[in-house]
């Protein structure tokens, strides 16, 4: 700590998106970062129409089962706002689609109110966050222990509906409700396997609650390391000193 008397300054927002970055870009379980997306699939003038429409004509068949779940869709992505948590999960085009053929993956993200709060980018937070913000991320493959899995739609080909309306309703959706909670997201952070990078800005705020305090002090010395040389976590510590000193005894 820098030993500074003056209470924590909130980062601007390119200082914070350099460590949302960087946690982002650890190869782990939790923060687990899908390969080639880099947001919401936009429409390909090289795909046809008819993959298009096919895929589109997917994206209505499974909807329903997440309308009833609390979600709402917007494009590619269904969103559904919860008391502790956002959830999002996006039907990714590949952008090496071509003219007959549409291939797809399903990327899953949860956001915490918690972390978004604490962060306040922006302030207030919003009701949906795109799955490639969220702080926990995962690839559909990883949740059916497949790896890494692409489905592909084309012309005269049926469409893999049925095959996606069991993957929503007996996978997606029951991990998302287990996982929709503060005590939850702890779990998720606690059986991980240990990070490759020392960025631990997440698991500091998410660890920092009066039931979870002894696992946040046993990991401390890791946080302190990490913020002789990153701002961020510098920042983060000095913001949850400061919280600490509001708790009542």
């Amino acid at each position: 700590m820098n030993g500074r008397a003056e209470p924590a300054t909130a980062p601007t927002e390119a200082f914070l998106a350099a460590g949302r970055s960087s946690v982002l870009a650890s190869r782990d379980v939790v923060y687990e970062e899908p390969q080639g997306h880099v947001g919401e699939a936009r429409p390909d003038p090289s795909v046809s129409t008819s993959a298009q429409a096919l895929f589109a004509a997917l994206l209505r068949e499974v909807a329903p089962l997440y309308r009833e779940a609390g979600f709402r869709r917007q494009a590619g992505s269904v969103y559904r706002p919860g008391k502790a948590c956002l959830s999002v999960v996006n039907y990714q085009k590949s952008q090496y689609s071509s003219k007959a053929e549409v291939k797809f993956t399903v990327n899953i993200g949860i956001a915490s109110r918690r972390l978004l709060a604490f962060f306040a980018v922006p302030d207030p937070p919003p009701e949906t966050v795109p799955e490639y913000k969220c702080h926990f991320r995962w690839r559909i493959g990883r949740l059916l222990g497949q790896g890494d899995v692409w489905w592909s739609i084309r012309t005269g080909v049926p469409m893999p509906a049925a095959e996606q309306q069991a993957i929503a309703r007996d996978t997606i959706l029951p991990w998302l409700d287990a996982h929709g909670s503060d005590q939850a997201l702890v779990r998720l952070v606690l059986e991980r396997p240990p990070l490759k990078q020392a960025v631990l800005t997440y698991d500091a705020v998410l660890l920092h609650r009066r039931d979870t305090y002894q696992l946040f002090q046993d990991r401390l010395p890791s946080y302190q390391a990490q913020a002789a040389r990153n701002g961020v976590m510098e920042w983060t510590l000095e913001k949850l000193a400061e919280e600490r000193a509001t708790w009542s005894d």
